[in-house]
């Protein structure tokens, strides 16, 4: 009963801080400094965060980012907060064993991250809500064994807020049952950080 007390405390936990997250988001309350910043060091190190997680389930990480860097003007914890959020949905759903794909290209003067998993997909019914307040695939369909709804609901809504605030926009595909990509734009930056 302790362990199920301390669990639902941690969860409550997350819901009000994410919360709160939002609603400074919102009220334009939230700490947010831009600086010319490479998102391809900011994606390994959200990677390499989540270490502990991708080694219990012994999950591959497949980067395909090109050698340069990829510049953008960007608050550097809030691109951690965007890029740390998506990637621990992809591992979460992920299968045991299987990969993770972070993909970057860049078109139309913007650069696109995506993170692409090998689980069962996204229904399409869920696809244009995601991103919204409240919304959890896990309570619509088990994507893995086991698979729990212990999310607040609301860290896709924060990564589309974060995203917004520098400009950008987020998306997601999933042909049926070959896995999910979630992917965010953001603007170019032809300035070198100093």
């Amino acid at each position: 009963m302790l362990g199920i007390a301390e669990r639902n405390g941690r969860r409550l936990m997350r819901l009000i801080t994410d919360l709160l997250d939002l609603e400074r988001i919102n009220a334009g309350m939230i700490a947010f400094a831009p600086v010319p910043i490479d998102l391809g060091a900011v994606l390994r190190q959200a990677v390499d965060n989540q270490r502990p997680l991708t080694e219990a389930k012994a999950l591959t990480v497949d980067w395909q980012l090109p050698e340069q860097p990829l510049w953008t003007l960007g608050d550097p914890d809030r691109l951690a907060q965007i890029a740390t959020n998506i990637f621990a949905n992809a591992v979460h759903f992920s299968p045991p064993d299987g990969t993770v794909t972070i993909r970057a290209s860049h078109a139309e003067g913007a650069i696109r991250i995506a993170f692409t998993d090998q689980g069962p997909g996204i229904p399409a019914d869920f696809l244009p809500v995601m991103f919204d307040r409240f919304q959890q695939v896990a309570n619509r369909v088990h994507r893995i064994r086991h698979a729990d709804a212990t999310g607040s609901g609301l860290g896709l809504s924060i990564v589309r807020a974060l995203v917004e605030m520098h400009g950008g926009r987020v998306g997601a595909t999933s042909p049926p049952g070959s896995g999910a990509t979630v992917y965010f734009d953001l603007p170019c930056e032809t300035a070198k950080s100093p």
